[in-house]
């Protein structure tokens, strides 16, 4: 598993260092600084599970510039954006999940082209994702994501996801919609 958090984000620090425990033999946990996005382009090649905890913004009118925000430096702006994503080396990826606001959002164009990061993630070769459809919490996304984690070590992804969803949906905190409906899981 790579694991990556933005520090400047509440609860994704604890969220990734909760999960990584789950994936003791091969773990890379980015947490207390925010990597580069080449350094993150360069590490995604070798794991099994991607999981970036990070700000994440769907440009409407300019789909392919969407974005996950990482750090800037050796010639990247720290703008990982979906046209980017079409390069990424993910044939090996299992999962890929974007614990990070708008990445499950897409749009059409006039002939039916879905534009946006889900289309660029799965055409790098990832075989799931979990993304977000709207701006998410930070706690009841942490929530989610370690409970959908902990079920995957028994559970097919689905299975996982909809116990994540019913764990944060029956607390009292998060009943409404959008704190436990954000996220979608799609594969191939």
């Amino acid at each position: 598993m790579l694991a990556v958090a933005d520090p400047s984000i509440n609860f994704a620090g604890k969220e990734v260092q909760a999960i990584s425990k789950l994936f003791p033999e091969r773990c890379k946990v980015m947490a207390d600084s925010m990597p580069r996005e080449c350094d993150v382009k360069s590490w995604v090649h070798g794991y099994d599970v991607v999981h970036l905890s990070v700000h994440g913004e769907f440009k409407a009118d300019t789909p392919m510039l969407s974005y996950l925000k990482l750090g800037e430096g050796d010639g990247d702006d720290g703008k990982l954006t979906a046209a980017e994503m079409y390069g990424l080396p993910l044939e090996k990826c299992k999962l890929v999940v974007l614990s990070a606001c708008e990445t499950g959002k897409t749009e059409a164009t006039y002939g039916n082209e879905i534009l946006g990061m889900v289309r660029g993630l799965l055409f790098a070769g990832a075989n799931s994702l979990i993304l977000s459809n709207w701006k998410v919490d930070a706690e009841a996304t942490a929530l989610w994501m370690q409970t959908f984690y902990e079920n995957t070590l028994s559970r097919p992804f689905p299975e996982a996801a909809q116990a994540a969803l019913i764990k944060v949906k029956t607390d009292p905190r998060y009943t409404h919609p959008r704190y436990w409906a954000a996220f979608t899981l799609i594969g191939r």
